[in-house]
């Protein structure tokens, strides 16, 4: 099963736009989603790597998605909208920077 890191505890999306791979289509109809950039849609890749570390994200104990050189499972100012709130507490993250609140972290 797909396991999204960006999202471990669930979301609910609210942004009907809601881009991350910056494709111009909606993640939500979008077949070939692909955040790391390798050319295989993020669904069906077992090599998902979205800090660019050449170690698959379900095997990388430093995985640093917000490039902050603190591993993400310890980070508590976790911020990957880069608006320096940590995202837990944030009721405005805007990952693809459209403007619009991209959802809610269940």
């Amino acid at each position: 099963m797909f396991k999204d890191p960006l999202r471990p505890n669930g979301f609910k999306q609210t942004d009907p736009f809601l881009d991350m791979d910056h494709d111009n289509i909606p993640d939500s109809h979008d077949p070939f989603f692909d955040f790391d950039k390798n050319n295989i849609p993020d669904s069906m890749d077992h090599f998902i790597d979205y800090n660019h570390n050449n170690i698959p994200d379900y095997q990388d104990p430093f995985l640093d998605i917000d490039h902050n050189s603190i591993p993400d499972s310890h980070d508590s100012f976790f911020d990957m909208d880069q608006d320096n709130i940590p995202d837990q507490q944030d009721s405005f993250v805007d990952l693809d920077m459209n403007g619009i609140t991209d959802g809610i972290v269940g």
